[in-house]
């Protein structure tokens, strides 16, 4: 059976597929270590909960308005006006089925048939898909672990074309874990200043940061900028909502305008539950985040150090989010304990789940396959387990 180009051309999602497959094993009694998850083990803030408990037992689960519950697009603007030190109306603002369908809106909005989108390479394995989902052409720049993988304007201006729309930024970055340094950051953003693109900022790791440095935005580097930034943005890692599937888009009017009117027609307005529960966690207790981002450092840090201790593995040191992504090609032709020969990030990552039982997920599935990502959303004991596996099986390679 024929299905639409636009589907044809779209791949599955490596980082689900390695996930459902180490939930699979799981589920027949392996006992299985899984670094792949690209969410927070922590439980939703039970204020959160609450607050959606509630609603649902009054029994008014309505439609809302598509652009969201004007109680929620007040609090998404005044939380960002605090962060971004500058004022954001709600009329800039729009609430969404996740950080994912924020983005995903914007491109809609923005990318016609043949439009370029570039973005730093390795990136989040949905850029190249949606930008491809809009019409346009994923054109990626290179980064490397040497230099800590920064995003340097000269590498993106030898890559712009007459048919450049936007750059998509991603600080800090999934798979990465890397951040954009304020230096990298001013001057990309003035390069799209420059060329009248669009600079779409993915900041939905905003507040899981670990370097010293203050968090920065495009829409923190003035009135130019801010005309011409769209924020992407979630609940799912700040507050530990992946399964509520609620996130929000901040721009200029017209903009949030266009994406509102894609909305209309393809989802409506996000779950009103999710929004009540969103609402909860906006204007509730804070406390929570600076535990867990401290519970999120040590693990980092547990990572960090058992990756660098292995022979040849390259790691820059995660500054945000929670994933490390070590260069493994040093290993590219060996042969496992088990007999199996190492071609690519893909093989690795298959062989490390058949031999000892570790998931992870190949660099391939982000662009670079040089590379593995190991997440540390999880329990420190589960780190020290699959750090003990991943060493047993590099001791095994020959």
């Amino acid at each position: 059976m024929t299905y639409a180009r636009r589907v044809r051309d779209v791949g599955d999602s490596a980082t689900l597929a390695m996930s459902a497959r180490a939930k699979a094993l799981r589920q027949q009694g392996v006992d299985v270590v899984n670094l792949t998850a690209g969410e927070p083990d922590f439980p939703t803030p039970p204020h959160v909960v609450e607050a959606a408990a509630r609603f649902i037992a009054d029994g008014q689960v309505k439609y809302t308005a598509t652009a969201g519950m004007p109680e929620l697009r007040a609090a998404v603007a005044e939380a960002c006006s605090a962060a971004y030190g500058a004022p954001v109306d709600p009329a800039q603002t729009l609430v969404t089925c996740g950080g994912k369908h924020a983005l995903y809106l914007a491109l809609q909005a923005l990318v016609d048939e043949g439009d370029e989108v570039v973005f730093a390479s390795p990136a989040w394995v949905s850029y190249p898909e949606m930008i491809r989902l809009a019409g346009g052409r994923p054109v990626p720049v290179p980064v490397c672990v040497e230099d800590g993988f920064a995003l340097h304007a000269d590498a993106v201006r030898e890559r712009l074309t007459a048919r450049t729309r936007a750059i998509i930024v991603n600080s800090p970055s999934n798979p990465t874990g890397a951040r954009l340094s304020h230096a990298c950051l001013r001057a990309v953003v003035a390069l799209a200043l420059e060329h009248g693109l669009w600079i779409l900022s993915d900041e939905i790791y905003d507040r899981l940061c670990y370097s010293p440095e203050p968090y920065l935005s495009p829409m923190m580097l003035g009135p130019e900028a801010r005309a011409r930034t769209i924020v992407s943005n979630s609940f799912s890692k700040t507050y530990a909502m992946t399964g509520w599937r609620i996130g929000y888009s901040v721009g200029p009017v017209d903009a949030v305008r266009a994406m509102g009117r894609v909305q209309d027609h393809e989802t409506s307005n996000a779950n009103t539950v999710a929004q009540v529960a969103a609402l909860a966690a906006l204007t509730g207790d804070q406390s929570h985040i600076a535990a867990r981002l401290a519970r999120f450092d040590a693990r980092r840090r547990l990572m960090y150090d058992g990756i660098r201790a292995l022979p040849g593995w390259v790691c820059a040191e995660p500054q945000g989010a929670f994933y490390v992504f070590p260069k493994v090609e040093h290993v590219f032709g060996a042969r496992t304990a088990g007999g199996h020969v190492i071609d690519g990030s893909m093989d690795l990552c298959a062989a490390l789940l058949d031999e000892v039982q570790l998931a992870t997920v190949p660099g391939a599935a982000f662009g670079d396959d040089r590379h593995i990502r190991l997440s540390y959303a999880t329990p420190s004991a589960v780190i020290a387990d699959g750090l003990k596996r991943l060493t047993t099986f590099v001791m095994g390679l020959w």
